[in-house]
C-alpha cells in the first residue's frame, strides 16, 4: 500500500525528522504555498519571503498540528494565509504612519513632487480622478482607507461615523469604482 505525501510528512514529523518533512512539504506543497501568498501580496519577492517564513513557522510549530482538527494542507494553507495577511497589515501600518507623518495632502504632494514620485505614479492620479466621479460619501471612505491607510474601525472612530455605515459605504464605493474601471475595460 502506497502512502501519500501527507502521511509521509506526518510520519517524518512524528519521528522528529523535521528536515525530511520540510523537504517533502517543499516538494509537494511549494507551488500551492507560493500561489496563496502571491494571490494575497501580488509581489514575487514578498511571496518568496512569506514562503520561507511559513516553512520556518511549520518547522517551529509542527507539534501544534492536530490531525483531528484539519488536514495537513489546510493547516499549511492557514499558516501561509496568515503570514500574507500579517505582511499586508504591517505594510499598511507603515504606509499609514508615513501618510500621518505628513499631515495634510499638500505636504505629502509637495514631498512626493520633490522626489519625482508623483509623475511616476499615474495610477494613483487616475484613481484619485475616478474617486471624484462617485458619491462623495463613498469616495471619502475609500480615500481614508487607501490614501490615508486607515482601517474601517479607525475611519468610524476618527470621523464619528457608525461602523456599519462605513462598511456599507466602502462596499458601495468599491462597486461604483468597479463600474468605472469595467467601463474603461480595466478590471480591479
Amino acid at each position: 500500500m502506497k502512502i501519500g505525501p501527507e502521511e509521509q510528512i506526518l510520519e517524518h514529523f512524528n519521528n522528529d525528522n523535521k528536515d525530511a518533512a520540510i523537504r517533502l512539504i517543499d516538494k509537494h506543497y511549494s507551488s500551492a504555498m507560493r500561489g496563496i501568498a502571491n494571490k494575497i501580496c501580488k509581489d514575487y519577492d514578498v511571496t518568496e519571503d512569506i514562503y520561507c517564513e511559513s516553512l520556518v513557522k511549520i518547522w517551529d510549530n509542527y507539534k501544534k498540528y492536530d490531525i483531528d482538527k484539519s488536514k495537513l494542507f489546510t493547516w499549511i494553507y492557514r499558516i501561509v494565509k496568515n503570514k500574507s495577511i500579517d505582511y499586508i497589515r504591517n505594510s499598511n501600518l507603515r504606509r499609514s504612519k508615513f501618510v500621518r507623518d505628513f499631515g495634510d495632502d499638500e505636504n505629502m504632494v509637495s514631498y512626493l513632487e520633490t522626489r519625482g514620485t508623483v509623475s511616476q505614479n499615474t495610477d494613483i492620479l487616475d484613481l484619485n480622478e475616478n474617486l471624484m466621479k462617485i458619491n462623495k460619501d463613498y469616495a471619502f471612505i475609500l480615500w481614508c482607507k487607501y490614501f490615508k491607510g486607515l482601517t474601517q474601525m479607525e475611519i468610524s472612530e476618527e470621523h464619528n461615523i457608525p461602523l456599519g455605515t462605513v462598511k456599507s459605504r466602502f462596499r458601495l464605493g468599491i462597486r461604483d469604482m468597479r463600474k468605472i474601471y469595467v467601463s474603461k475595460s480595466l478590471v480591479i
